[in-house]
This record gives structure tokens, C-alpha cells and sequence, in this order.
């Protein structure tokens, strides 16, 4: 099978080439700016360009694909968040790339969603810890409202329900899975949790806001075997599929175990040193069933066994360093 991407350099798109090659199949991806793709597999052809060149790389990106997954993507980080460009890389370009698709014969496309698209239950800040609701722990099933507040997720649900209702008008099945949150080896190191990570590990200071917001992380791998299996169905489904844990953990808690697992002091966690951001969502965790039951899938790497292997490892170095 021949798999086109696009995003290939980004934090997913790297795992998955690798996972993909290791499993026999032909991959092209687009190398857009940032790091370059570090594998010189003949299984693997590497087209550099942009997005938005909708004739000249997406044509040889696509040119023989089987499948068609979208992974590029703007605004993960606060530093790329322009409303314009957000629109423009998250909805427009998307929209162009599944025309040339189906004009090109591919069978099947899938687009990446995210979590964020969700409006959650509740909202912080509040004003007094008195006011602060326990968390219900309500999960956001596929149909739940996409009212965001969000600038990336808003895009990205935007983005998804234009590719979903143009697919069906051009009669190309696409699966849309909305993932959880990622974490892996070589992260973005300015996300919450390589953040987090890199000042367990060099005892300093961590400030963050107060953390009562319960999100959910998917290991990378785990991901990218989930995103293999809709690839390789026989039946493409079309529809929303949720891919996570279904586990939720509040930001609090999650730095404390970060800096347990390598034994630095919780201390050190500067705890409401950042305001929350306006109407930001208090429980943010999927439901994840409908994709479970589908492909009897199950995540297989959990954030607490990840941080343990990691501070272990780290824990080695430094010895072999002495």
C-alpha cells in the first residue's frame, strides 16, 4: 500500500513514517519548513514544499497514493496562533489538497482532528476555589458541541466539518479522527509536558497556572497504530472517530508526577504563577469507544509507565556520565 502525508516533518508525521516503514509500506510525504525527515529508506519519498502549492507538491505527493492522510497543521503552539493563517492552513489548503486527491484516483483520505475541538465541561477560571466545580468527568463523545473557545480548535473543527461535507460531495470516503493530546520522544520542548519534563530533569523551576484542567495524553506510537488501522481498512468508514485514553488527569497532577518520576522536588513546580486563559476548558476527555469496538484498539503506553522509563534512562546517563 502507498500512503501520501503531508506534515512529515512534524512530531507526528516523523513517528509515523518510521512505524510505517518498519511495517512494509511506501510512504510520500510532504517536508514542509522546520526540521528535515531523517530516513533514507527507498520505501520513503520525500517531497519538499508547501502546503498552499496545490499544483506542483501536491500532485507529487499524491501522484499513485492509495491513501491520503492530513497531518499538517497550525496552531498547536500559541506562537503560531494568526486567525488568518490558522484558517488558511487548517481549512483552506486542507480543502484543496482532497480535490486534487479524488482528481488524482486516490481511494481513501483520512484527516486529523484534535481534542480541542471539543467545548469540554465548564470553563475556568474561577473566581474563588469555592466556585471551582468538581470535575464530572464528563467524556466528549463524537457528537458533543464543538463550541471552542480555542483558536487552533476552532480552526481544526471548521476545517473537519468543510472536509467532511466536501468529501461526500465529491464522493471520496474520509475518516476524521480527532486524537488526544501526544506526547513521545522529540517533542515540540515547549509544550506542557517536554516542558515539564526538561525541568525535572535539570532541577528548575516549573511555573504554570493553578492545573485544575483535566485533559488526556495518547502516546505518539499508540497514535500512529490507530491511525494505520483506518488506513488500512477494507471498508473505509466514513465519520468521526475520538482517538485517546479516556483517562483524564489534571495538569497539577501531571507535572507532579513528571518531577516524582525523576525524583525532583515538587517544590520546585511554581503552581499559579500563570493565569488561566479566558474560558478555558475545566474537563477536556474523550470517549473513545466508537474506534475501540471498531478495530479492537487499545492504547498501550501509559503516560506514568513513560515517565518512569524516561527518568530511568535518565537516571543511567548520568551515571555513565560520572
Amino acid at each position: 500500500m502507498k500512503i501520501a502525508i503531508t506534515g512529515g516533518n512534524g512530531f507526528l508525521g516523523r513517528h509515523f513514517i518510521q512505524v510505517a516503514l518498519q511495517k512494509g509500506f511506501h510512504v510520500t510525504a510532504l517536508q514542509g519548513p522546520g526540521a528535515s525527515i531523517r530516513n533514507s529508506s527507498h520505501f520513503l519519498k520525500i517531497v519538499e514544499g508547501s502546503l498552499g502549492n496545490r499544483n506542483g507538491e501536491a500532485r507529487n505527493v499524491l501522484e499513485g497514493a492509495d491513501v491520503y492522510i492530513n497531518m499538517a497543521a497550525l496552531g498547536v503552539q500559541s506562537r503560531d496562533r494568526s486567525w488568518s493563517k490558522m484558517i488558511d492552513v487548517n481549512c483552506q489548503q486542507p480543502l484543496e489538497w482532497l480535490e486534487m486527491a479524488k482528481e488524482i484516483g486516490v481511494q481513501h483520505a483520512i484527516a486529523l482532528g484534535t481534542a480541542l475541538e471539543y467545548a469540554g465541561t465548564g470553563n475556568l477560571p474561577h473566581n474563588t476555589p469555592e466556585e471551582l466545580p468538581a470535575p464530572s468527568h464528563k467524556l466528549s463523545d463524537e457528537e458533543s458541541s464543538l463550541e471552542c473557545t480555542d483558536a487552533y480548535g476552532a480552526t481544526k473543527a471548521a476545517g473537519g466539518i468543510l472536509l467532511r461535507s466536501y468529501s461526500r460531495t465529491i464522493d471520496l470516503p474520509l475518516t476524521y479522527l480527532r486524537l488526544a493530546s501526544l506526547f513521545g520522544p522529540n517533542d515540540d520542548a515547549r509544550k506542557f509536558l517536554p516542558s515539564a519534563i526538561a525541568a525535572a530533569r535539570h532541577e528548575r523551576e516549573f511555573p504554570m497556572s493553578q492545573g485544575e484542567q483535566v485533559r488526556e495524553w495518547l502516546h505518539v506510537t499508540d497514535a500512529v497504530n490507530a491511525i494505520l488501522l483506518a488506513a488500512t481498512d477494507e471498508s473505509p468508514c466514513e465519520g468521526i472517530y475520538n482517538v485517546g485514553t479516556g483517562q483524564g488527569i489534571t495538569l497539577v497532577e501531571a507535572a507532579q508526577n513528571v518531577f516524582a518520576s525523576f525524583g525532583t522536588p515538587r517544590e520546585l513546580i511554581q503552581i499559579g504563577k500563570y493565569k488561566y486563559r479566558k474560558n478555558e476548558s475545566h474537563v477536556l476527555v474523550m470517549d473513545c469507544q466508537k474506534f475501540s469496538q471498531r478495530y479492537a484498539w487499545r492504547p498501550t503506553i501509559a503516560l506514568q509507565d513513560w515517565l518512569i522509563e524516561l527518568a530511568q534512562n535518565h537516571l543511567v546517563e548520568k551515571t555513565n556520565a560520572n
